[in-house]
């Protein structure tokens, strides 16, 4: 016979897994609670949308529109069915929510990226900023569906600056390759790293006017400052992986928008204004020139500096131009925005 403290172990197990079996013995029992579990929702058995990767610190991996490097997180869609992702929510805080997904539909396998910069922008053609910041030396991340339910809540571990913390399958680790905007292989890693790699071309400042006060306007009927860059190779140049800045201190300080380039042997005009308007005919950096002196720098995503230009006292309407498209520099009185220098 088994005797009475061997019987009651039994008889207490027994219990326990009827308990797990039947969800509302369960609940009466808080079972979920005594073993540590997070609260389930159905979003885990009907959405295949999942938080991929996350980055609390980054220095120099990836710069959102501005130039600025935010902290960001990746989600990817790991089901075989698209995902509207109208109206799930992330968040660093169990409640309420930081950030609202406007109406985005990733299909199976896609991913995107939500800057946690702080500012929120749920725009579903522009880059999404949240309103908040991860921190460096860890915190819980919630996502969870259009309805509140819990999709899960990741961990995550205190980072290194450039660091993330990526899923691969069912396990989280961090990683120092991180691939934001790719699958969380090697051949991610590569792409990524192809995206945000400059071409090897002859791309270069060509010309620059900071006190333009009749040569060219703007499309709001303004005479703001431009910058002109030339192609002296023959292949195009994919300008999205190129940001100009007026700062040696921050090369990566404005981003070309997402499609733009430049033909062979052509000109690129964009107007220095401090407008950021990336998506205008003629774009809008976010920094505006200063007349008496300044500088101009072309780099890549990671602020190597491809061409720079250091210019003095520049008179009003008088460009600093490159003549007839090479070196060197000079003060021109005739002005040549979006066409070949003479």
């Amino acid at each position: 016979m088994l005797n009475a403290a061997l019987f009651a172990v039994l008889a207490a197990a027994l219990v326990l897994c009827v308990a797990v079996s039947f969800p509302a013995i369960r609940a009466a029992l808080n079972i979920d609670a005594m073993l540590g579990v997070l609260p389930s929702s159905p979003a885990i058995l009907t959405t295949g949308a999942r938080v991929t990767e996350i980055m609390p610190s980054n220095s120099r991996t990836l710069p959102d529109e501005t130039g600025s490097f935010s902290d960001w997180i990746e989600l990817s869609n790991l089901g075989g069915e698209p995902v509207n992702l109208k109206g799930y929510t992330l968040s660093d805080r169990d409640e309420p929510a930081k950030f609202v997904f406007p109406d985005i539909t990733l299909e199976p396998g896609a991913c995107v990226v939500v800057f946690a910069s702080g500012a929120e922008s749920a725009l579903p053609d522009k880059p999404l900023h949240a309103a908040m910041k991860l921190s460096a030396s860890g915190e819980t991340l919630y996502f969870r569906d259009d309805t509140g339910g819990l999709i899960e809540a990741i961990t995550i571990p205190a980072s290194r600056p450039d660091e993330s913390y990526a899923r691969t399958g069912s396990r989280w680790s961090k990683t120092s390759s991180p691939t934001p905007g790719y699958e969380n292989t090697q051949a991610g890693r590569d792409a990524f790293v192809s995206s945000t790699s400059p071409q090897r071309s002859g791309l270069q400042l060509n010309e620059l006017m900071a006190s333009n006060a009749a040569t060219i306007a703007d499309e709001d009927g303004e005479y703001s400052d431009w910058i002109e860059l030339f192609n002296a190779s023959a292949i195009a140049v994919d300008l999205s992986r190129y940001a100009l800045s007026d700062d040696p201190d921050r090369p990566v300080k404005w981003r070309f928008p997402d499609g733009a380039s430049i033909e062979p042997y052509g000109v690129y005009l964009l107007f220095a204004s401090g407008k950021s308007r990336p998506d205008s005919d003629r774009p809008h950096a976010s920094f505006r020139l200063r007349a008496d002196h300044g500088v101009v720098i072309l780099s890549d995503l990671a602020g190597g500096v491809v061409d720079i230009t250091e210019y003095d006292n520049l008179p009003t309407d008088a460009a600093w131009a490159r003549r007839r498209n090479a070196d060197p520099w000079e003060i021109g009185a005739r002005p040549s925005p979006g066409s070949l220098n003479p």
